[in-house]
């Protein structure tokens, strides 16, 4: 299997999704190794530790001297959270915890506010804080969704597994446990045990177009082309909408080496959703391959309109400019790119290539 059929899948509970793997890296979300982000969730750990025990003795006379009302006060955060005031209301919500640091709406409210505002590690460190504090489903099944959204996998798969032992009681938030479960075990390389969950999910919802998606992802995995096909039409057949199984279509298209169609497929699930960053990523693969730069430039410069600061993107967009003629264009492009990422394999051999580039230009006149 290809690169590009096993990089399909990712999801996270605000936005139903293939599981896109390796296929969907967000920079804004892994700025840093993930053994440095899980350093810090360690220190984080420890530093509440110790606030606990300096703080626990004192905090009663602090909330009478204080005077605040707090249930008024939470009141006041969720209005603000209402009119996407994710700023204010997470002051508000952190200014309860200096008075009251177990207050379980409060440690939601800054998780919540800290999620909206793009703060992905505020916000495990602090749903973190609350199972260990207020031990629930609904707060594993939290926490378990913000390790799924930053792909630590082995973090998402025992939180889920935690919800689970913990009692989950509707059946709309099971299947979504039991979903997205299923995605963290197939991203894990454990085909049976994702497949298990899958099951168990499609017993509570056999109409879900995002569950057949996963299916389909999961033949892909298993290297039948058939039945992952089967699978993406069910899907939207039943969800024409569903931009993830029409990006799985679109790869087993070109497998089937109809690549028109191929193209006519992805180019379908970027039109419904222009965020779908697996989809872009293959569009950018396929471009350079066919050489349809100025059909792949639309879409790029779409996504990274909405999204500036994903540098591998910005890379590609680049390139594409380079290959449109427009040096000056992707020079400016390119030296973002390296300002996002310093790091990013290629992005300096990008770089020299476009100045090399212009280098001769303006020596010939």
């Amino acid at each position: 299997m290809s690169e590009a059929d096993r990089d399909l899948q990712q999801g996270h509970f605000s936005y139903e999704v293939v599981d896109e793997r390796d296929f969907l890296k967000r920079p804004s979300l892994l700025a840093k190794p993930i053994n440095m982000k899980k350093q810090a969730l360690a220190e984080f750990d420890a530093e509440f530790v110790l606030e606990q025990k300096r703080t626990n003795d004192s905090r009663f006379e602090m909330s009478r001297s204080a005077g605040v009302d707090v249930a008024d006060t939470i009141l006041n955060a969720r209005a603000l959270m209402k009119e996407k005031e994710f700023q204010l209301a997470h002051d508000l919500f952190r200014a309860i915890l200096k008075i009251d640091s177990s207050n379980e709406l409060a440690i939601r409210g800054v998780a919540e506010c800290a999620r909206q505002l793009g703060q992905h590690d505020e916000a495990v460190k602090v749903l973190k804080r609350l199972v260990a504090t207020h031990a629930s489903a609904a707060n594993f099944v939290f926490l378990a969704d913000e390790f799924y959204g930053l792909e630590y996998n082995e973090e998402a798969q025992g939180a889920y597994m935690q919800a689970l032992v913990h009692g989950v009681s509707d059946e709309a938030t099971l299947f979504h446990v039991y979903k997205n479960l299923g995605n963290v075990q197939l991203r894990l390389g454990d085909l049976d045990a994702a497949e298990e969950s899958y099951n168990k999910a499609y017993t509570i919802d056999s109409e879900s177009d995002a569950l057949l998606a996963n299916y389909g992802s999961l033949e892909l995995y298993r290297g039948d082309m058939d039945r992952a096909l089967a699978r993406f039409r069910d899907a939207v057949s039943l969800n024409d909408r569903n931009d993830k199984a029409w990006v799985g279509l679109s790869m087993i298209h070109r497998q089937y080496g109809d690549v028109e169609l191929a193209w006519a497929n992805l180019e379908k699930a970027l039109d419904i959703n222009c965020d779908n960053e697996s989809g872009i990523r293959l569009l950018c693969e396929w471009a350079m391959k066919d050489m349809e730069i100025e059909r792949a430039l639309r879409y790029v410069d779409r996504f990274l309109q909405r999204h500036p600061d994903n540098a591998l993107i910005s890379m590609w967009y680049s390139k594409f400019l380079y290959f449109s003629g427009r040096l000056e264009a992707a020079l400016v492009e390119i030296e973002k790119t390296l300002y996002l990422d310093p790091m990013l394999e290629g992005a300096t051999d990008v770089l020299n290539v476009i100045q090399d580039e212009l280098c001769k230009r303006r020596a010939n006149g």
